[in-house]
């Protein structure tokens, strides 16, 4: 899958949106060319308009679908819904150019439509599973989140690994059990289920991950992630201060003390204000 999205991102600017298209007007070459077999009279007619599709309609239903894999991104609708609406502007816009052209509408022409249908529903799903907020099992979570707290990590980790293995694309999941990997030291495992549970609309997974990469030294990395996890929840005030650990460490004073007043700023009545302002004015002292 991934050649094929490489191949077709040079005509389309695919994304998964732009493959489903791509794929719809091969699907509508690969008709025409059997009904130029089919229905000799016709030979000429249907093989030029599979010609056409192919260098005019192939880019452009896979930027149609691009353009529809980024508003459904944006958005957050159904990709269901728009596969159903694509559907509906090809039956509403493609048979009647095919049927002013003489072109009887066999059972065949519904295969586009219905593999658009079926492969933005199979997509609305994916999204369905992996986004954050899917908890299907709420007594599980708290249970975790407990353990973590006891420092029972293990059966943390047992626990959270059960409902990944239930939903592998859960990113919560992913994101307790690599909480109780750090806690229990084990960064490498730490690294690699936060990274499983990067998401746009779960940054706490960014902030988290950046949290190990200043424990084990990557400062670098530390500040890169609490980056995204202001890019995407501006109000994660932690972030700042975990950015201003980082650059403290390489020796970035000035920016460092720009994220403590940034954290106070937003966030002025927290629990550890008063240690930030002591640890601002002891390194505006040096």
């Amino acid at each position: 899958m991934g050649a094929i999205k490489k191949l077709f991102s040079r005509i389309a600017g695919i994304n998964l949106g732009g493959l489903i298209g791509v794929i719809i007007g091969i699907i509508l070459c690969i008709i025409f060319v059997v009904d130029a077999f089919i229905e000799l009279n016709h030979f000429f007619d249907s093989i030029i308009m599979a010609i056409l599709i192919f260098l005019f309609g192939v880019p452009l239903l896979g930027f149609v679908g691009s353009i529809i894999g980024i508003l459904v991104k944006l958005i957050g609708k159904s990709w269901a819904v728009v596969g159903g609406v694509v559907a509906v502007v090809y039956c509403m816009v493609v048979w009647p150019i095919l049927a002013d052209r003489g072109y009887e509408m066999p059972l065949v022409f519904w295969v586009p439509p219905a593999v658009l249908l079926i492969c933005f529903y199979l997509l609305g799903q994916r999204a369905r599973r992996k986004h954050p907020t899917n908890k299907s099992n709420p007594e599980s979570w708290n249970r975790i989140n407990a353990y973590i707290e006891k420092g029972d990590y293990d059966n943390a980790i047992a626990e959270s690994t059960e409902l990944i293995r239930l939903n592998p694309n859960s990113v919560s999941g992913y994101h307790l059990r690599g909480s109780a990997y750090a806690a229990k030291g084990d960064y490498d495992k730490a690294l690699a289920d936060f990274t499983a549970a990067l998401h746009p609309d779960f940054p706490m997974a960014y902030f988290s991950r950046g949290e190990v990469y200043l424990m084990t030294g990557d400062f670098g990395k530390a500040i890169a992630d609490c980056n995204e996890a202001l890019k995407f929840d501006p109000s994660l005030t932690d972030s700042y201060i975990l950015r201003g650990r980082a650059y403290l460490e390489l020796g970035n004073v000035d920016k460092a003390v720009r994220d403590y007043e940034k954290f106070l700023e937003l966030d002025p009545k927290n629990k550890d204000a008063d240690a930030i302002r002591d640890a601002i004015r002891e390194l505006r002292s040096r």
